[in-house]
């Protein structure tokens, strides 16, 4: 059946097709998508279409920093799962920031699917659970249970671990429920290659390789340190993947040893920031090599 538009006055006609228990389904923006069994009696047939509810907040970890780009859950209030059932899903964005929109009166639990970052191949941060694997293109295989676990945690509003701690959110028709807001705990990066850490040294034999160390900090626009920031570095020869990534503690510091006289790049990379090279002022402006000397 092809679909219908009402008119200035709500009004609209569609042709029901002949036999079977026809129904239809009605939807607009602001109002709750609603399917009603269609009358074949004369006369107008009068539907009358709830307005949807919403349910918007903020989602930090306890550090304070936003949970960016995770998946926010709403699903009708029960005491057994059998009685849970999703009805509405959004994204955080850069802030941390939600909205479940178009839901019908009732009572609902707000939850979270909090992913921790992990350290991918070429330390490549990924954030996102896909089919049960992350990006094999990027870490190089499929994740272990182990490091799903991990990795993923569910947190109910106003900040708990199970659903029967959790506060349902109460909505009237029409309703918008802001300030919904709650924290998920802090993790750390999860490494999925191995050998990361605030100081680092090669994992394999290279050529280049000597006596040198470059060591620094990460700090925030403000001068405050940023801790658990991804810190890659490249050189002006192959062999960069003998390196780990090194991953800044709680001074935001980092260092990397045994580096031999060649041209190094620094880049760092962290959530709710923008990757950011050593030099860089602007995101238009080149990186500052950094020429080490032999047993700098």
């Amino acid at each position: 059946m092809a679909p219908a538009f009402t008119d200035a006055d709500g009004r609209f006609v569609v042709s029901l097709p002949a036999g079977g228990s026809p129904r239809l389904s009605v939807t607009k923006p602001g109002y709750v998508a609603t399917t009603f069994a269609a009358s074949r009696t004369e006369g107008d047939l009068e539907l009358r279409l709830p307005r949807a509810s919403a349910i918007s907040g903020r989602i930090t970890d306890s550090s304070g920093d936003p949970q960016i780009a995770m998946t926010v859950i709403a699903e009708i209030a029960g005491s057994t799962e059998l009685e849970r059932r999703t009805v509405a899903t959004a994204q955080t964005d850069n802030r941390g920031d939600y909205r479940l929109s178009g839901l019908p009166e009732g009572r609902y639990f707000v939850s979270v699917n909090s992913i921790a970052s992990a350290i991918g191949e070429g330390g490549t941060v990924v954030n996102r659970l896909e089919d049960g694997s992350l990006s094999a293109v990027r870490i190089g295989g499929r994740v272990s249970d182990e490091v799903r676990q991990r990795m993923q945690m569910r947190v109910y509003y106003p900040g708990v671990r199970t659903a029967g701690g959790a506060l349902p959110v109460g909505l009237s028709a029409g309703e918008e429920r802001p300030a919904m807001d709650f924290p998920v705990p802090a993790r750390k990066l999860v490494d999925l290659r191995g050998g990361a850490g605030a100081s680092v040294g090669p994992r394999g034999l290279a050529k280049w390789l000597g006596t040198g160390v470059i060591r620094g900090r990460v700090v925030a626009p403000d001068g405050q340190a940023v801790p658990q920031t991804i810190v890659r570095m490249e050189v002006d020869i192959e062999g960069s993947d003998v390196y780990p990534v090194a991953v800044t503690d709680e001074q935001g510091r980092y260092e990397f040893r045994q580096l031999g006289a060649r041209t190094y790049t620094m880049t760092a990379t962290r959530a709710g920031f923008l990757t950011t090279a050593y030099g860089q002022r602007r995101p238009s402006d080149r990186p500052a090599p950094i020429e080490l000397q032999a047993g700098e």
